[in-house]
This record gives structure tokens, sequence and C-alpha cells, in this order.
């Protein structure tokens, strides 16, 4: 049986990680690597190199932070608080494609 903190805890948190999951698998589904992504960036340059990268990028942020940290988190007593870090930039992105769009939006509304 799970010690009683874990347990007290242990609702909440599942609560908590099932909503999170939802709300960012939603998001990723407006913002597919393979259809979405590049056709946005089409509208923002005509450059066949940069729009063929969309697809490797995420791959590209996926491997490299795992090899640059290897050694560190191997070294680590306690993990939580550098994953709570580390997963900042899973998320953040999405941020800021947002306000690319907005800013987008107020520049085409200004020609």
């Amino acid at each position: 049986m799970l010690n009683s903190e874990i347990q007290k805890d242990l609702r909440h948190n599942f609560t908590v990680n099932v909503i999170e999951s939802g709300f960012f698998g939603f998001g990723s589904g407006f913002a597919s690597f393979f259809t979405i992504l590049p056709l946005f960036v089409s509208t923002l340059t005509d450059s066949a190199l940069l729009i063929g990268l969309i697809p490797a990028i995420p791959r590209l942020g996926w491997q490299l932070p795992q090899l640059l940290t290897t050694n560190k988190v191997a070294r680590l007593q306690c993990y939580k608080p550098t994953v709570m870090l580390s997963t900042i930039h899973q998320k953040l992105p999405f941020l800021g494609l947002a306000l690319v769009a907005l800013l987008q939006l107020q520049l085409n509304h200004q020609l």
C-alpha cells in the first residue's frame, strides 16, 4: 500500500495530469508538425528550406537536450525540479506561435 503522503495527493495529481495532458493533446492537434505548421510558415515565407525543416525541428528538440544533459541528470539526487524546468520548452513554443499568429493578423489589418 502507498504511504499516507502519496495516497493523500494521488487523486489531485492524477486529476491535474489528466487535464493537462488532455489540453496539451488538444492543442497539439491544432499544431501538427506535418500539416498545420508548414502551412502556417508558408504564409510567412516562401523558403522551401524553412518549410521543409519544420518536421525535423521537434525531433531535434526532443533528442538534443537529452544528449546535452545526460551526465548532469545522472548525478542528481532529486529529479523533479529538473524535469519540471526542462518541460517548459515543450509548451512554450505554442505560446510563441499564438503570439505570432495574432501579430500577423494585426499586420494584415494595417496593410
